[in-house]
């Protein structure tokens, strides 16, 4: 009388700097280690399909800025943001920069969402260099770009 061999299981696996869950099932092997192996080879054939993708690098641009009076400055990365993905998983952008009359570098200047499959991951964007007053002279010397 053969023996139906099954194994619900569930196993961490490390993607660059990530670690994932995988969970599955071995139904109805002939036997324990028949099925441990194709746990294993489950395993195996599975993290071969996850890669780790760089979203976005600190400092790296998503929108600029320029003003009348010459400033110019960018909504770049705070920080470096990483995902994990399967295979060709689409992937698609959403820049969000809020209107920055004037500011400081480092301010706040909106973010980048990225659509992976059904997963969402921001990266938090800020002013790269500040965006300062142009002084009275240039307020009284070009008042049409004031309105």
């Amino acid at each position: 009388l053969p023996s139906n061999a099954s194994l619900l299981f569930s196993a961490q696996c490390s993607v660059g700097s990530h670690t994932i869950t995988l969970v599955g099932v071995v139904l109805g092997g002939p036997n324990h280690p028949t099925v441990d192996g194709k746990v294993r080879s489950l395993i195996a054939q599975a993290t071969a399909g996850f890669h780790e993708l760089a979203l976005a690098k600190a400092g790296e641009s998503f929108a600029s800025y320029s003003t009348p009076w010459g400033d110019k400055s960018a909504a770049v990365a705070a920080r470096d943001v990483s995902a994990v993905v399967w295979g060709s998983t689409p992937i698609s952008l959403t820049v969000r920069a809020k209107a920055m009359p004037l500011a400081s570098a480092g301010t706040a200047a909106g973010q980048a969402e990225f659509r992976i499959g059904g997963q969402r991951v921001r990266v938090p964007l800020q002013l790269s260099e500040s965006i300062d007053d142009p002084g009275p002279w240039w307020r009284l010397t070009n008042p049409g770009e004031l309105f």
